[in-house]
């Protein structure tokens, strides 16, 4: 029978293993310890007779006699340390509890019972960490495991005691006697069977994870440990906008521990090393306090990616600007200068639709840019979709205009059905799809004789200091002439028509289809929508409404604009006024003006440029044809300018009665003057002389001529 101890009496068993008290009903149990648990495990669920003792509560004296006696089936010996020793199948063992000491062991042995919360954490947690680790550290455990395995068949077979047969193990793997293991003793050619146990062990406590086998050698490979004081410092340094170098971080710190008066034993290649690997797990940190928020929001934050298929062709355009690295005439100047391109683009296709040359992103180049574009396009769009800049956001585009009376251009465009303006946000590239087509367009600017380069550190040699024979080449090719709007016009648009027919990236937008192609199906499916006639407006409505509006005043010889003197019939006699009118201009054609009232309502003319100047001082001698034609022209312009004068001037005294008295003297001259032009006496003068000339005359004269004979 089994030995029932009193739960109020002290644990008896062994010294020299642990134990712990299970709780079965009102008595207490000896318990053998995990490792015990190990070891019956480590062979093959067999128990050794002290082991047996401690299950069922017998002494050990008592199961070796039971052992000897054969109560036990199938009980066998093996040597050990101190001689031979027995050993109790699990079968026979089990047949000799009482029944709810075997449930409990078989429980124990088994490990079914439930793992607490805690224990699942850490089951889970360490079966990550052996997860983790490196391929340099895995190859070793798979070699170990090998090793544990021919290990443990090795040492149940065979005569002779269990150390003698682990210390033969290790003398056989070490001379080569396990073929299979040579691959393995390239890596490991001697092992000690205390190193297998501990491997066994280690494998036991992980389940059976040939992972928790793995070396730990390598996991701070790279790294290096700084103290945390020394830390804040070097992160003070680390983090300054001024963006010191690594050097200069480590340099610095030392300093000012030293300033201190602390101490520091870690090199400046270790802090180096600590600050670089703290810069790759804080990346993001380190760019917002060395760069700033754009360059965090370009290169670290994640973006938004759109989806362009629920829009049709025109009903979004989108406009930006960009400083051309190539010089142009600026046509205000007549001096070179990298202009600024305003383009407008189709956000559907991509398809570049209108663009304007002017020396700043202003009112005037981007109105004139969204004109082309609308005038192309054939129809109001329903979105502009617009940089977030100041001329964009003026008063001319959304608001209420002083000079014109009327609202921004945009509102007034709501008829046709556009809906509203949408800008951009500041400072963030992203958000414009027309952003990537100026990287494109670094292609056309380096085809103008003019490129300068994109960058500081790309401009061409030219412009490099010495460079004399970049110079001399460049004034060879060229011969020094820089190209103007008109002709940067002309070249962007043969560049444009070749580049939209290009095949896109099949990953891109477009789906690996041209720009054009896109913008004609859009186009025709656009045109087929009920409605769509509603959004056309007429061309010169949107010439007039797109146009920029500029107050200008008028000299003698017209409205002097752009360096060009602009005159029409209808502006002559306005010059001593001092009188102003709303000019409207298209940048890109300044051959001729559109003129208004000050208020902006009343079309007063459409005004020509250089109508007075450009003549040839001797046309008639040394110009040929068509100087003499524009003098003639230019002459008869004055003269009929001179003429409309005159005949203003006698159809107003015609029609004017003067009050102002005339002495007699002066009606007698001008009786005889009259005489002289007819040949007659003043009583011949006609009825209708004599009334013209009454008509000047007032009252008092009328009463002076009629006591004259001769009149």
């Amino acid at each position: 029978m089994s030995r029932i101890i009193p739960f109020t009496d002290p644990l008896q068993g062994s010294a020299k293993v642990a134990h712990e008290v299970a709780h079965l009903g009102n008595y207490a149990l000896p318990v053998i310890s995990d490792d015990e648990i190990k070891e019956i495990r480590a062979n093959g669920g067999d128990l050794s007779a002290r082991q047996m003792s401690y299950l069922s509560g017998r002494s050990w004296a008592q199961e070796k006699r039971k052992c000897s006696s054969g109560d036990y089936a199938n009980c066998y010996k093996v040597k050990g340390n101190g001689g031979p020793q027995w050993r109790i199948p699990m079968q026979s063992a089990l047949n000799g509890l009482k029944p709810d000491v075997r449930e409990w062991f078989l429980s124990k042995i088994s490990g079914v019972s439930s793992p607490s919360d805690d224990d699942l954490r850490r089951r889970d947690e360490a079966f990550n960490k052996r997860s983790a680790q490196r391929d340099y550290n895995l190859e070793p455990a798979f070699q170990r495991n090998a090793i544990v395995k021919l290990y443990l068949s090795f040492i149940h077979t065979g005569r002779g005691s269990i150390i003698s047969r682990k210390q033969e193990f290790c003398d056989l793997f070490e001379r080569g006697a396990f073929l299979e293991m040579e691959d393995i003793r390239r890596e490991i050619s001697s092992v000690h069977w205390k190193t297998i146990d501990r491997w066994i062990t280690v494998l036991d406590a992980a389940g059976g994870d040939v992972y928790a086998l793995a070396t730990s050698y390598g996991k701070n490979r790279g790294k290096s440990s700084v103290p945390g004081w020394v830390a804040d410092v070097l992160l003070r340094f680390a983090l300054h906008p001024n963006r010191f170098v690594l050097a200069e971080v480590a340099r610095l710190t030392r300093l000012e521990l030293e300033r201190k008066g602390l101490s520091l034993s870690v090199s400046d290649a270790t802090m180096m090393r600590w600050v670089k690997r703290h810069r790759l797990e804080n990346e993001h940190l380190y760019t917002l306090c060395r760069d700033g928020k754009k360059v965090l929001n370009d290169k670290i934050l994640p973006f938004l990616r759109r989806s362009y298929g629920g829009l049709h062709v025109g009903d979004v355009l989108v406009s930006d600007g960009h400083t051309i690295n190539s010089d142009i005439i600026n046509p205000h100047t007549g001096k070179p200068k990298r202009l600024t391109l305003i383009l407008v683009s189709d956000m559907r296709s991509g398809m570049p639709l209108g663009w304007e040359f002017s020396d700043t992103e202003n009112t005037a180049a981007i109105a004139a840019a969204y004109e082309r574009a609308v005038r192309k396009l054939g129809f109001v769009p329903r979105v502009m979709y617009t940089d977030n800049g100041r001329a964009a956001r003026s008063k001319f585009f959304n608001h209420d205009d002083g000079l014109e009376k009327l609202s921004g251009f945009f509102d007034r465009l709501k008829p046709y059905g556009y809906m509203e303006s949408v800008f951009a946000l500041p400072y963030n590239g992203q958000s414009k799809p027309i952003e990537r087509d100026f990287r494109d367009l670094h292609e056309f600017e380096k085809l103008l004789i003019s490129y300068r380069g994109n960058s500081i550190e790309n401009k061409v040699a030219r412009l490099s200091r010495n460079e004399k024979f970049a110079k001399g080449l460049h004034e060879r090719f060229t011969g020094g002439v820089t190209p103007d709007v008109y002709e940067a016009h002309s070249r962007l648009s043969a560049w444009f028509s070749e580049w939209v027919m290009r095949e896109t990236d099949k990953a891109s937008r477009f789906g690996g289809r041209s720009r054009f192609d896109l913008y004609q199906e859009g186009l025709a499916e656009v045109m087929a929508l009920p409605g769509h006639s509603d959004r056309v407006i007429a061309p010169e409505s949107l010439r007039y409404l797109m146009m920029i509006g500029k107050k200008a005043s008028i000299t003698q010889n017209g409205i002097k604009l752009f360096g060009a003197e602009y005159w029409h019939e209808s502006l002559y006699g306005y010059k001593a006024q001092g009188k102003q009118f709303l000019v409207r201009y298209d940048i890109q054609d300044l051959r001729s003006i559109y003129v208004f009232d000050e208020t902006g309502e009343e079309f007063l003319c459409e005004a020509s440029s250089d109508v007075w100047s450009g003549h040839h001082p001797m046309a008639r001698l040394l110009g040929s044809k068509e100087d003499l034609q524009r003098l003639d022209d230019s002459l008869s312009r004055k003269g009929a300018c001179t003429g409309a004068t005159i005949r203003m001037a006698e159809g107003f005294f015609d029609a004017a009665e003067y009050n102002m008295p005339v002495p007699v003297k002066a009606i007698q001259t001008a009786v005889k003057i009259a005489e002289a032009k007819t040949g007659t006496d003043g009583g011949e003068l006609g009825e209708s002389e004599r009334e013209r000339m009454r008509r000047r005359l007032t009252a008092a004269n009328l009463a002076q001529l009629d006591a004259m004979d001769e009149f």
